[in-house]
């Protein structure tokens, strides 16, 4: 079979681009990966929850209150748009964990049944379900024995009401109730100092001294849009059981943060794309435009052959359709690999019964129309050129530029100019619309970088200033149930306790207008050292004798002023219910809360000073002893280490955000070098003939290289400015678009951020013009002069 005369030129064009055909396939290839992984790994998070959430029958109500008959269910389940309904014990205690020095809290469980009608149900990783016996068998959340390498007949020791407790895992198991295992008062994940614990409903009502008794309700509806209604009559049925009370699914911890992800991961895989694949538009738009006006004489000849117009446009949509090609297959099968990546990341985090990573047949479709819109968009625009040009017209040599008088011209400023100075900025300002792109494409490139090391800053921001400047203590002590103030007087008798702050938390639940939302509300003092409240500011924010301070997600979200008054229903003791002015906002990165005066908030619950949450501030050293001691204190629910918190609040979010870093990085690396190298490459073959005439002339190599490298280098510059701008702004988008409930992040660049963009670019820069000036010494002034590519 021979080979046509076009296809023949069609290798030898690809031949001749193949460099620019990489790099621009190499930005399409990053386009559509982020593109396929991102969708992908939405998709493939979504249908894991989904099914998990209906498979196990994830409950759509949930209710805890302080103690109510066993048979408070049977109540429950003949509400109107109940379907089913399940009635357990939920309660705190304190583990010993071998090879672990400090205690561990643990969320003890009603073990649900095996049947269809129950709620929640477990899904076995290892071992079986826990049966009555003379020992207490459990279940435990996997996530907790990874992080203790537990295994199946492993003994722990655990207090529960004061009472001490061995347990034997039997099983290690997940429930769609806690996917992401987090304990309450410790908005971030910390796997080896919380964990769920299943155990039969006989043994744990004796474990926590409730017998016939329970504190939490699940229920399930025939219809969600019913969830306002059930839980009106919740509230008011358990009212009088000390009702803490009921929220939809949609409000629960582990949900929050998984609908979370999910948002994130379809947000950012159409956010981040478009950067990559609107620079792949322009290179491909510059290589196609320079290929067709270089080869204005072969177009001719193929005219005057008796080629038609829509062949000649074939060949050049070929290169085209090659270009799509080379980088969208591969980047598909590098989406692929980049979400599995993802998705084996995630299951560090996030406790499915199937967590698999599917390359959807949609997101293949979406990858290969990701790649061919940028290569439409850029190549079909230049061949209309194809069209236009007769083959007596494209015989002779194109038409000299014409320069339009630029305002150094108009002012008479060239007399302050060099002569090789004004050939730069001529030339700089010959085409302004390349120019113009050209400097948004090294900007996008400075602004990769940027969102990539921004989430670092924002991550040490929230560390310095939410575990350091707010948070001052070392170890916070949470009690069942309010305490007098003698409990501190006991705890600075422990050697080693150096400070101790008590306060009040308080559930509650907020509502203003047509929201409401169960809360903490916390009862301090100005004059605490330990916990300080701070504005956006960071000034120090002063809690008035009267009123309420409220978290800035009520300001931002509610749109609650300063002034306004919210009624505040106290969710224990009497369940009072206020109105109260809201006095001021603090950020508080990590969770939603509200604070009020100590004294005020004991006035109106009407209760004797008392606390039941205890900061302390110790001697590191006596660390060890301080826990030896604090294990003989009654009615402890849990004890947060502040730095052991910190460092699970580093390897959850700092790995994912490490993770996501580095790919940008490399992102940012092809575009950079996508377009410095194409923006050279483009400038040396359209300039060959005047570098090999001033050669000719006698000047030097170098100083050859003088008149183009400025030219270059000054384009660079201009992106510098534009860049960070676009970086701050694309980081405030991603912030606000990716904006989860769970973390309030603020948008914090570094000044080294902008900095090390820069210089990332600049190293680019130079290792390109170190290849420019390669491929000036090896230029031959014959071929040159000819003008050939």
């Amino acid at each position: 079979m021979v080979m046509s005369a076009l296809n023949r030129k069609l290798l030898r064009d690809l031949k001749l681009l193949r460099t620019q055909t990489l790099t621009t396939a190499l930005l399409l290839m990053c386009g559509v990966s982020l593109l396929v992984s991102s969708w992908s790994a939405y998709t493939s998070l979504k249908k894991a929850r989904d099914s998990f959430y209906e498979d196990y029958q994830f409950a759509d109500i949930f209710a805890d209150f302080k103690k109510a008959p066993s048979s408070i269910h049977h109540k429950l389940k003949s509400m109107a748009g109940v379907k089913l309904g399940q009635a357990r014990i939920l309660i705190d205690g304190l583990i010993y964990v071998k090879g672990q020095e400090e205690t561990a809290v643990g969320r003890f469980v009603t073990l649900p049944e095996e049947s269809k009608e129950s709620l929640n149900k477990l899904y076995l990783r290892q071992g079986r379900f826990p049966e009555l016996g003379e020992e207490v068998e459990v279940n435990v959340h996997e996530a907790f024995a990874r992080a203790h390498k537990l295994k199946i007949h492993d003994e722990l020791t655990v207090i529960i009401q004061g009472r001490s407790q061995k347990v034997r895992i039997v099983g290690i198991a997940i429930s769609p109730e806690f996917v992401y295992a987090l304990n309450p008062s410790a908005p971030m994940p910390d796997n080896l100092h919380f964990g769920i614990f299943w155990v039969p409903r006989k043994q744990l009502e004796y474990m926590a001294k409730m017998k016939d008794e329970v504190n939490s309700i699940t229920l399930q509806l025939d219809h969600t849009l019913q969830a306002g209604a059930v839980i009106k009559k919740i509230d008011v049925l358990l009212k009088v059981y000390g009702n803490i009370g009921a929220y939809e699914r949609k409000h629960q911890l582990s949900n929050i943060f998984v609908e979370d992800e999910i948002r994130q991961q379809k947000t950012m895989g159409m956010f981040l794309p478009s950067i990559f694949l609107l620079v792949a538009a322009f290179l491909v738009n510059i290589v196609i435009a320079r290929l067709i006006s270089l080869q204005r004489p072969q177009i001719a000849t193929l005219k005057a052959l008796g080629y038609t117009d829509y062949e000649v446009s074939s060949h050049y949509l070929k290169i085209i359709f090659v270009m799509m090609l080379v980088g969208t297959i591969p980047g598909i099968f590098l989406g692929w690999t980049i979400g599995s990546l993802l998705m084996n990341t995630y299951k560090t985090f996030f406790f499915f019964s199937d967590l698999t990573f599917y390359l959807s047949p949609l997101a293949i479709l979406i990858g290969l129309l990701a790649g061919m819109i940028p290569c439409v968009l850029g190549g079909l625009f230049n061949l209309k050129a194809i069209f236009q040009l007769t083959p007596a017209e494209a015989m002779r040599p194109p038409i000299p530029a014409q320069f339009q008088p630029t305002f150094i011209e108009r002012f008479e400023l060239e007399k302050y100019f060099a002569i090789r100075s004004r050939m730069i900025y001529r030339n700089l300002l010959l085409r302004p619309g390349r120019l113009v792109a050209l400097i948004l494409g090294l900007s996008s490139s400075i602004a990769v970088i940027i969102i990539a090391a921004s989430w670092e800053d924002m991550l040490d921001f929230v560390i310095s200033n939410q575990f350091n400047r707010q948070q001052r203590h070392d170890v916070s002590v949470s009690f069942q149930n309010p305490l007098s103030e003698s409990v501190m007087r006991e705890l600075l008798r422990i050697n080693g306790i150096l400070l101790v702050e008590g306060y009040r938390n308080v559930p509650i639940r907020i509502r203003y207008k047509q929201y409401k939302r169960e809360i903490p509300l916390m009862g301090r003092r100005n004059q605490n050292r330990l916990i300080k409240l701070i504005d956006k500011k960071l000034n120090q924010v002063t809690i008035p004798e009267t009123g309420v301070i409220l978290t800035r997600f009520f300001e931002k979200q509610w749109g609650i002023k300063t002034g306004d008054r919210v009624v505040i229903e106290f969710l224990e003791g009497e369940f009072k219910e206020v109105e109260l002015k809201v006095v001021g906002f603090i950020d508080d990165f990590m969770g939603l809360g509200a604070y009020m005066n100590d004294i005020t908030l004991q006035n109106v619950l009407g209760e004797e000073p008392s606390y039941n949450v205890v900061n302390l501030k110790v001697d590191p050293v006596k660390l060890s002893e301080i826990y030896t001691k604090l294990k003989t204190f009654p009615l402890i629910s849990s004890v947060i280490i502040k730095k052991e918190l910190l460092r699970g609040f580093q390897e959850t979010i700092g790995g994912m955000i490490k993770v996501f870093s580095f790919v940008m990085i490399f992102f940012a690396l092809v575009i950079s070098v996508g377009i410095i190298y194409n923006s050279i490459r483009v400038t040396f073959s359209e300039r060959a003939w005047e570098m090999s005439s001033l050669m000719v002339l006698g000047f030097h190599r170098w100083s050859v290289f003088n008149l183009l490298a400025p030219e270059v280098m000054i384009q660079v510059f201009l992106a510098f400015i534009p860049g960070c701008l676009l970086g701050w702004l694309l980081v405030f988008l991603s912030v606000k678009l990716v904006h989860p409930e769970t973390l309030d992040l603020p948008v914090i660049i570094y000044r080294s951020t902008f900095a090390l963009s820069i210089l990332f670019v600049l190293v680019v820069l130079a290792l390109s013009l170190l290849n420019t000036f390669k491929m000036i010494s090896r230029l031959k002034l014959a071929d040159a002069l000819k003008i050939r590519e």
